[in-house]
């Protein structure tokens, strides 16, 4: 049992289900990411299904279930976006860097995510690198910017 977790969780005695974001934004603070113990706490703290918990957080693109990497890829999949040819952008991300969506590479260095939306619906296909969103893209532009921030190239377009 995680202590840090724990202690979160005592300052929601009487816990209600409006609260469950809250507590999953402290521990993911605290912690840097939601781990699977962490998630079984909440679950118990609030006799919740660990399934639903992760529903919740899945929707919210803002949590993580593994720990920070330097670098983070998260590539739109919403419907915009897939008609828009996300799939492409992704089957480029994944052969460029050499990783399926929801792993690190190797030296872990880099995590390849899918989000469901970005809201960048209108000027799709979108990706979001290190935090900053890149839209309108193809399947060459993406690997000309993964190389580009491999060879300490500027930020991207």
């Amino acid at each position: 049992m995680n202590k840090a977790v724990q202690d979160i969780l005592q300052r929601y005695p009487m816990a209600r289900r409006d609260q469950v974001l809250s507590m999953l934004r402290e521990i993911q603070d605290c912690c840097g990411f939601l781990s699977e113990d962490a998630v079984g706490q909440v679950s118990r703290h609030l006799d919740l299904p660990a399934s639903t918990l992760y529903g919740l957080a899945t929707f919210h693109d803002e949590f993580r279930f593994a720990p920070h990497t330097p670098h983070h890829i998260e590539v739109c999949c919403g419907t915009s976006c897939h008609v828009a040819g996300s799939q492409e952008i992704l089957r480029a991300a994944v052969s460029e860097l050499g990783i399926q969506p929801g792993s690190r590479s190797k030296d872990r260095q880099v995590r390849l995510d899918t989000v469901f939306c970005m809201g960048l619906c209108a000027s799709g296909p979108a990706i979001r690198l290190d935090g900053r969103c890149c839209s309108q893209l193809t399947a060459e532009s993406i690997v000309q910017l993964l190389r580009s921030r491999e060879d300490g190239g500027g930020d991207p377009p």
